[in-house]
């Protein structure tokens, strides 16, 4: 019936630098760590180039619009709490009409391949087939 004593870590060993004791297989993980953090960055800063080049051009998916909105046809203001109707309006922004009908962009235009409220299904708001 042996009682084991356990002998704290000499002083020495716990002044040890970060980069002591870093083997060829810990460089090759710091390496594919700091290639991942630059990819991720580079993803990054293209997302915010776009958002800032289309919120400046007034146009396009990935620009941010704070200004209020009308109907292109009827000139009905947007309402404030968009509620959108489809995939595209959620995730890209803009609202379909409450008094005519008609779906326009975040920036207050038309969008080209909305079905019209009055169309056959299956029908593009241009009458364009395949």
């Amino acid at each position: 019936m042996g009682v084991q004593l356990t002998v704290a870590p000499a002083a020495a060993e716990l002044g040890r630098s970060a980069m002591e004791g870093f083997g060829v297989g810990d460089e090759i993980a710091v390496i594919a760590v700091v290639a991942l953090a630059i990819v991720m960055a580079l993803g990054l800063a293209a997302g915010a180039v776009r958002v800032i080049r289309d919120t400046v051009r007034k146009q396009g998916r990935w620009g941010i619009n704070l200004q209020p909105v009308r109907c292109p046809k009827c000139e009905a203001p947007a309402p404030t709490v968009r509620r959108p109707k489809n995939r595209r309006q959620a995730l890209w922004g803009g609202c379909t009409c409450e008094e005519c009908g008609t779906e326009y962009d975040k920036w207050g235009r038309l969008v080209a391949d909305a079905v019209s409220p009055d169309a056959e299904p299956g029908a593009a708001a241009d009458g364009g087939g395949v």
